[in-house]
């Protein structure tokens, strides 16, 4: 027998569930968000984007087997369980056709069973997903307490996570500087509104949801910056000041491509 190919949803393999892939659609591209105007005089439309991008669906063709025709019943409840646990909610999917990426995909509809075979069913498994693919080389931080260069391989502006590490010594507001490979500075905020009670714990910035969490995963009210972190295309150097000495940040970029 060949390899199997399989696909991961929420750091699950479908292996597990002795779902295999039969065949699959995951190379579409996510259509843009345009609006279209009619001018008198001018043929054709006039398009402006939105600067966004459409979702885009992925789906396998998948078949499960199992040893036993009374097993069946078993192994579809896991499949419906582990695949509606979170509905709506966008986590990793990846699979073996792609080693360079992944998605973030969201589970959206029931679970369609053609069972007209005594050991066997097959199932079309669907996500709904955001419209780019993420490097699994942009899931690598680094941290440092000087500042960080790093360099985006992608035609695409990246949103990081960025992590504060405390001390005991915390100021209630810090400076985000990002500079490209020329010295200038295309990003400069500052985050305000970060509690006491973070002495000795983290922030994570979150550019992808736009939140800004505690190390628990806590979300933290107060903490406020008017415009998230972004890595434009080449190099960035990235500087978080407002802390002292002994404190580090550290960030993930999450490239991503279409």
């Amino acid at each position: 027998m060949g390899v199997l190919n399989y696909f991961s949803f929420n750091e699950v393999s479908s292996l597990e569930y002795n779902l295999v892939i039969e065949s699959k659609r995951i190379l579409n591209a996510p259509e843009p968000d345009l609006q279209s105007y009619q001018i008198p005089g001018r043929d054709g439309n006039l398009y402006i984007s939105n600067n966004r991008w459409n979702g885009v669906q992925v789906s396998y063709d998948t078949f499960l087997r199992v040893h036993n025709q009374d097993d069946i019943q078993a192994y579809l409840a896991s499949v419906k369980n582990w695949l509606l646990a979170q509905p709506g909610e966008y986590l990793r999917l990846e699979d073996t056709y792609d080693l360079e990426h992944y998605r973030l995909g969201a589970y959206v509809t029931g679970l369609d069973v053609e069972n007209n075979w005594r050991w066997y069913t097959r199932q079309t498994i669907q996500f709904e997903c955001l419209p780019y693919r993420y490097l699994r080389t942009g899931d690598i931080s680094t941290t440092s307490s000087q500042p960080i260069t790093v360099y985006n391989p992608t035609g695409f502006n990246a949103l990081p996570e960025i992590t504060l590490y405390f001390g005991a010594r915390l100021n209630d507001s810090f400076t985000i500087e990002i500079q490209d490979e020329d010295g200038e500075a295309y990003y400069q905020q500052t985050l305000t509104g970060v509690p006491a009670s973070l002495a000795y714990l983290t922030l994570v910035i979150n550019s992808q949801t736009q939140e800004m969490r505690d190390m628990y995963g806590n979300l933290v009210p107060t903490a406020d910056i008017d415009l998230f972190p972004y890595l434009k295309p080449g190099t960035s150097v990235v500087n978080v000041t407002g802390k002292n000495a002994t404190n580090t940040f550290a960030i993930t970029p999450h490239w991503r491509e279409l």
